[in-house]
């Protein structure tokens, strides 16, 4: 597979889950962190990032969506 560049969406706050969900929809890839958000939903705080990470992955899967690993991010960022 050969790679021209990547997109990934990252936002903060609220629109969080919904716009990485688009985002899983439309191809884009997704980064997750907890700086950005503290919420895994309404009224519930995040343990970890961790936390984060999983439910992208859960959406991710369920959209048939390949989940990247180590090495492939390495490889998008020229690590």
């Amino acid at each position: 597979m050969s790679f021209i560049g990547v997109v990934y969406y990252s936002n903060i706050g609220a629109y969080k889950f919904p716009m990485a969900t688009l985002s899983i929809v439309m191809g884009r890839h997704v980064k997750v962190r907890l700086k950005d958000n503290v919420f895994l939903k309404k009224g519930v705080l995040v343990r970890s990032n961790a936390e984060l990470v999983e439910k992208v992955v859960r959406t991710a899967k369920e959209f048939d969506r390949e989940i990247a690993t180590v090495l492939t991010l390495c490889h998008f960022h020229n690590f």
